[in-house]
């Protein structure tokens, strides 16, 4: 056996001993990226005062860039690196409930949590290492619950991530500049 699956069974083999660990493995694999969403919210519209609101919508605007990237890279993945989920194939125990068919690589909560706590943190990195924690609660929970193996987390953190710094490093930038021009030009 490789170390992804030796690393999935160590980590999968959490679940079915404890039925309360069980509903929060549940819990923070389906609904924990909520509260990613709701933390960004929060962050955008309560906390950060100091800041002009147009920079606030730049954080916003990142994030969902990011997410709508990751998503549509993650369908590539899936259709190039189809792999099975290991319930699939008959490895650990899935507690998580529902029988999902859709591929296991990359790991889409995963990608969704990153690319949120990436996005905050590129901005504010003492809430950013908290969404950090947020997220890598939610793909350690993808992994316990049985839907996922590590690589697939592993995968799923890097494409949020990657699409995360992208959109605020390359396509933000060039949509204000853009919109910048326009904007003088309308003054001339």
């Amino acid at each position: 056996m490789n170390v992804d699956i030796n690393l999935f069974l160590s980590i999968n083999s959490l679940a079915g001993n404890n039925p309360v660990a069980d509903q929060f493995f549940i819990f923070c694999g389906r609904y924990l990226i909520l509260l990613l969403f709701i933390f960004l919210i929060v962050y955008i519209f309560a906390y950060n005062k100091k800041t002009k609101k147009t920079y606030d919508l730049i954080l916003a605007w990142n994030a969902v860039l990011a997410i709508l990237l990751g998503l549509g890279f993650n369908f590539i993945l899936k259709l190039i690196c189809f792999r099975p989920r290991p319930f699939d194939i008959g490895l650990g125990e899935n507690i998580y409930g529902d029988t999902i068919t859709a591929a296991s690589f990359p790991s889409e909560h995963t990608m969704i949590a990153f690319a949120i706590a990436t996005s905050i943190f590129l901005v504010h990195r003492r809430f950013g290492i908290l969404a950090f924690a947020i997220a890598l609660l939610v793909g350690f929970s993808r992994i316990a619950v049985g839907v996922h193996y590590p690589c697939d987390v592993l995968g799923g953190a890097l494409v949020g991530i990657a699409m995360a710094v992208f959109a605020a490093q390359v396509i933000t930038p060039r949509f204000l500049e853009i919109k910048n021009r326009k904007k003088k030009k309308k003054k001339i």
